[in-house]
């Protein structure tokens, strides 16, 4: 499952200047691209895993439910880590910009930053 997330993840990282420029969209930004790739990713992940767990349920019980359910967690993955390319770009945009690489004040921005991104997300995981 997470070998097919990363490689659908990189995929679509490659591919999504490509689309992009074609589109008359340029940008040197490669943060802000792991954010579009992000957003890009869960909107299409969310309309597979409704189309996959639709098929799950008609063919309930056997293999095939197996196999959808196998390929929803795969997307469930991608999604996650596209989230956490994008955060960890942001992080680390907004610690060059509070200070040099290396220096103390860049340093602990990054680790409050890392902070509220670990409390805010492991609350909601914890009730799964």
């Amino acid at each position: 499952s997470t070998s097919i997330a990363w490689c659908l993840l990189f995929a679509a990282t490659w591919e999504a200047p490509r689309v992009l420029a074609a589109m008359g969209i340029t940008g040197e930004g490669a943060d802000a691209l792991k954010a579009v790739v992000a957003l890009l990713v869960s909107i299409l992940a969310f309309a597979g895993i409704f189309i996959l767990d639709y098929v799950g349920d008609i063919h309930a019980g056997g293999e095939v439910e197996i196999a959808m359910r196998s390929i929803i967690r795969s997307l469930g993955f991608l999604v996650g880590f596209g989230w956490e390319a994008a955060f960890d770009g942001g992080v680390e945009v907004l610690s060059e910009l509070a200070g040099h690489r290396g220096s103390p004040v860049a340093v602990v921005v990054r680790v409050a930053l890392a902070c509220a991104i670990g409390f805010g997300v492991n609350p909601p995981l914890e009730t799964i």
